[in-house]
């Protein structure tokens, strides 16, 4: 059978045998006026007061994701800017939230944001690592200095927006994410991130309680504040199913409600190879953000088993920290005993430590335009060139060799019954 996987900006279509098990989100209809589903629940929102009340001659803050986060900004901004114009808002300024990601340029945010509201409001890139453009909050619970955008803390009035889909260790984007990590400072970020907390087994897809990432998360953007959120569920090509506008906690909870119902999805048994994406362009613009597609696959596959990874990765592998982890590691369970050493950091590790853990259990092989063979095997992974020859040399002649597919890498997540959530 022919599987359209999401890879870059144009998808790749494979043939696959038609006993492979293909593991798709649950459909929901896309709003016909996106813009008019943001504004309908603006101005109902769920325990939170009026933007109306909110924002009235007030200095408003409005914090957007990045461009690698494929967040339908332009009908939320296009719905929220003009409702807090209405409301008498005295300035308005939009902070992008890159957590460790580099700035956006220019193009970017017009491809992003559109031209008309890059030409018409102040907008502001975070930078996580230049300290007087933070500003601390507070020690959290565990003694972590909360630092945070200092356009966000200083703002009287605060508002946040996103999308909400399952998360490899955060259990779910969205919500209280934009300010942890998104426009919080590095030292805070590399708290969250640790080695620790991601080693927690709770610290995975779909999982907030007793998520030791998530509370922290949790903890940091209710301590800075956050007056309103704009959260949205999005389909396979990004439109919007869902809207949750309202209070941090009650609008992203019910987000995460409707995500979670169309996102999981129970299998019987393991798989003995999984093929997944990283949900096409932008989530897979290189292997950094590409490793969320292994982890949901990893949910399902044997011990031992292989997992296909086809991602464009046309920015490379990452980060340069990240790549220089993997490649200075002499093999997976190398870089995994480095990170966990008291005391060590590195920016990026939590995406290595994930990595490196995948590595350590199965066979990964990756089908990359923007990742050489070389580049692949220096990071531990398997280049592939041919999907469909791959498939066939894994499976040989095994009837019960056992075939998944997540064409849309970590839109859905499959899980175990056995481990039912």
């Amino acid at each position: 059978m022919k599987v359209e996987l999401a890879y870059g900006k144009t998808g790749l279509r494979v043939q696959l045998p038609s006993e492979a098990v293909v593991i798709q989100p649950q459909e929901q209809s896309a709003a016909l006026d996106p813009v008019g589903a943001v504004a309908a629940a603006i101005a109902h929102p769920l325990g939170a007061r009026p933007l109306a009340e909110l924002a009235r001659g007030k200095s408003v803050c409005v914090v957007t994701s990045d461009l690698t986060r494929p967040v339908p900004n332009g009908p939320i901004l296009h719905a929220l800017l003009p409702a807090l114009e209405r409301a008498g808002a005295r300035t308005i300024e939009i902070l992008i939230a890159t957590g460790l990601h580099r700035p956006n340029t220019q193009t970017e945010l017009c491809s992003m944001l559109g031209e008309d509201i890059v030409k018409k409001y102040t907008i502001v890139n975070h930078r996580a690592k230049i300290q007087n453009e933070l500003k601390f909050i507070v020690n959290l619970a565990d003694g972590t200095p909360l630092w945070v955008n200092r356009h966000y803390a200083e703002a009287e009035c605060r508002i946040l927006t996103g999308f909400i889909e399952p998360h490899f260790f955060a259990g779910f984007s969205g919500g209280r994410k934009a300010v942890l990590p998104g426009i919080a400072g590095e030292e805070t970020i590399r708290a969250n991130h640790s080695a620790a907390h991601l080693s927690s087994p709770m610290a995975t897809f779909g999982r907030l309680e007793d998520n030791p990432v998530h509370l922290q998360m949790l903890e940091a953007a209710r301590s800075v504040g956050a007056d309103f959120i704009i959260n949205v569920a999005t389909d396979n090509q990004h439109r919007i199913t869902g809207v949750f506008a309202g209070d941090l906690i009650l609008a992203h909870n019910a987000g995460v409600r409707f995500v979670r119902e169309s996102s999981m999805f129970p299998l019987e048994e393991a798989c003995d190879l999984a093929i997944t994406t990283n949900s096409g362009y932008p989530l897979d613009l290189n292997l950094y953000q590409a490793v969320k597609g292994l982890a949901a696959a990893s949910q399902i596959t044997k011990p031992g088993g292989s997992i296909i990874l086809a991602a464009q990765c046309c920015e490379g592998i990452g980060g340069a920290e990240f790549a220089a982890l993997l490649k200075e590691a002499a093999s997976p369970e190398d870089l995994l005993a480095r990170i966990l050493q008291p005391g060590f950091y590195q920016p990026d590790q939590w995406t290595a430590q994930i990595l490196a853990r995948i590595l350590a259990q199965f066979k990964v092989y990756l089908y990359a335009d923007g990742v050489t063979a070389q580049e692949a095997e220096a990071c531990h992974l398997k280049p592939l060139a041919d999907i469909e020859a791959a498939v066939e040399k894994l499976r040989g002649n095994n009837p019960d060799f056992r075939i998944a597919v997540l064409p849309q890498g970590p839109m859905v997540i499959p899980y175990l019954k056995e481990r039912e959530r």
